[in-house]
């Protein structure tokens, strides 16, 4: 336990290294740590970027990444092959929170970076209140990587430029995503009146993505479309989630789909026994308020839907099948 500052980015360049918190000392074996009451915090002291990995198979169990503050991508923590040979980081039980980019603009990854990383897989992790200044991905980016998600926890992440930063909680861009049990809430742009960014919850440039028993709630994109979800390009599958309360102002006509936004790009959509409530776009009614289809193929079925709309999806292009 305890906190530990460093006086430069914490790096990890062990191959196979396991790095576990929640010990005060008195354990004998891993079951008896308690990583709650426990907490070893990495501390970037609003300094510097905290952690960069560039190692395979390695390990984060029971940490609190913390108070990161830099203009490179991943202030949290960066896996990047581009720097060396990085890939298959598991990480479990861990935070990152309070991350942030207060100079320089256009770098992603506010709590967390993955490029061209292999396999990365993160179980009860929470990324809370991690922010970029015109970057991508405040919550983490993606990029290249098979980027699994159990039992996470996005929240509160947002970016503090009014234009062009895309996926406030999460941003992927070619790859595969899984998230399963997860909760994407109150992502945002800083400035919600005046904001231009697409995704509130997230964005998928390209790649394969699916979301199981998920929840979207609450995330915001002032201006720009998709509150809950974004989707450009790609293959997606929506299964057993909710979207609830997200979307654009009511007191603006620019932004469509409140809770999903499929744009012509999109490739295959699909929706599976998920629920989409209290989703609001602009004043125009035919925003399509909780779904804006404007390519690809959607294919919904046994979905719960509230809106003024009927089937309350806006399609002005591609294949609905409901």
């Amino acid at each position: 336990e305890g906190t530990y500052i460093g006086v430069s980015t914490f790096l990890v360049e062990t191959n196979g290294l396991a790095i576990y918190g929640g010990f005060d000392g008195t354990e004998t074996n891993l079951t008896q740590r308690n990583w709650t009451n426990n907490e070893v915090r990495l501390d970037g002291q609003d300094l510097r970027q905290v952690m960069e990995i560039k190692a395979l198979d390695v390990l984060l169990d029971g940490l609190v990444i913390t108070n990161g503050n830099s203009s490179a991508n991943g202030i949290g923590i960066a896996v990047d092959d581009g720097v060396s040979i990085a890939a298959n980081l598991t990480m479990a039980n861990c935070r990152v929170v309070d991350c942030a980019n207060t100079s320089g603009m256009d770098k992603q990854g506010g709590g967390a970076y993955f490029i061209n990383a292999g396999s990365v897989l993160l179980t009860n992790c929470v990324f809370q209140d991690n922010h970029r200044h015109r970057g991508d991905g405040s919550g983490f980016y993606s990029q290249n990587t098979t980027l699994t998600l159990i039992d996470c926890e996005l929240r509160e992440n947002y970016d503090t430029k009014y234009d062009r930063a895309y996926g406030h909680g999460f941003y992927m861009w070619d790859g595969t995503l899984t998230m399963v049990g997860c909760t994407v809430a109150d992502c945002l742009v800083a400035d919600s009146d005046a904001a231009w960014g697409h995704g509130g919850g997230g964005y998928i440039r390209t790649g394969t993505a699916s979301f199981t028993n998920c929840i979207f709630t609450g995330n915001t994109v002032g201006k720009s479309d998709g509150g809950g979800l974004f989707i450009a390009d790609g293959n997606v599958t929506i299964e057993s989630c909710t979207f609830a309360d997200n979307g654009g102002l009511t007191n603006n006509s620019s932004p469509e789909g409140g809770a999903l936004y499929l744009a012509s790009g999109a490739d295959n959509v699909t929706i599976r026994n998920s629920i989409f409530w209290d989703n609001q776009t602009g004043q125009d009614a035919n925003d399509g308020e909780p779904i804006y289809q404007n390519g690809g193929t959607l294919n919904i079925s046994y979905a719960c839907m509230d809106g003024t709309n009927s089937p309350r999806i806006e399609a002005a292009a591609g294949t609905l099948i409901w």
